[in-house]
């Protein structure tokens, strides 16, 4: 059994192998070549090829095992393997956008700045603003296993209506292959004003004009 299964983007490490003779346990040598001390007393090696890098990019890789005898005979056996796909999940990302609402008052009005934040699917990742104008501002994004990346999130409107905020990444450490982005809370809604009203001791009298 080659325990290979389903893994997160460099976090995963080369499993151990185990292997079973007639249903019975077989233990290990430990070497680096994966050596089993059979029950009957025979030896063989186990060897894979096939394992991509910690850090290939995600997706499903097929280990390719092979045995080689050191002590008996291959054709006293029936050699069958288990478990020999890796499949590389990616880590995704996602961003709060820090999309809000805001009454209209004749201003322009931008996302707010102090809510947008980051989190991981696995491990753990923080956000912190660089520069910033009403509307468009430019953070640096650290994930706990060093790579770096710079996000551009844009978002602004004047008058009453929905306007869209984006976000727009790019790494400056590590690549990006291993990585998804999501966004949520991307949207910027600016309310009708409050409507003026008045009172009869508001109003001129009639058949005069406004002051």
């Amino acid at each position: 059994n080659l325990n290979y299964g389903t893994v997160t983007y460099m976090r995963w490490i080369n499993p151990y192998p185990t292997a079973t003779c007639n249903g019975t346990g077989v233990s290990s040598g430990g070497s680096a070549t994966n050596t089993f001390n059979l029950p009957t007393g025979d030896v063989v090696d186990l060897n894979v090829s096939g394992i991509p890098e910690t850090d290939a990019a995600p997706g499903s890789y097929t280990i390719i095992p092979s045995c080689s005898f050191t002590n008996g005979n291959a054709s006293n056996y029936s050699i069958s393997y288990n478990n020999t796909t890796l499949v590389i999940n990616p880590i995704t990302i996602t961003i709060n956008l820090g999309g809000r609402t805001v009454q209209y008052d004749g201003n322009v009005w931008g996302f707010d700045i102090n809510a947008v934040s980051a989190s991981c699917s696995d491990g753990s990742c923080s956000l912190v603003m660089n520069t910033g104008v009403v509307g468009q501002c430019t953070y640096t994004g650290t994930l706990d296993n060093g790579d770096t990346f710079t996000l551009v999130v844009e978002g602004r409107g004047q008058d009453p209506g929905t306007y869209a905020i984006t976000g727009s990444p790019s790494f400056t450490s590590g690549s990006s292959v291993g990585y998804n982005f999501s966004y949520t809370n991307n949207t910027l809604t600016i309310t009708n004003p409050d409507p003026v009203t008045t009172t009869d001791g508001d109003l001129p009298p009639s058949g005069y004009p406004d002051p």
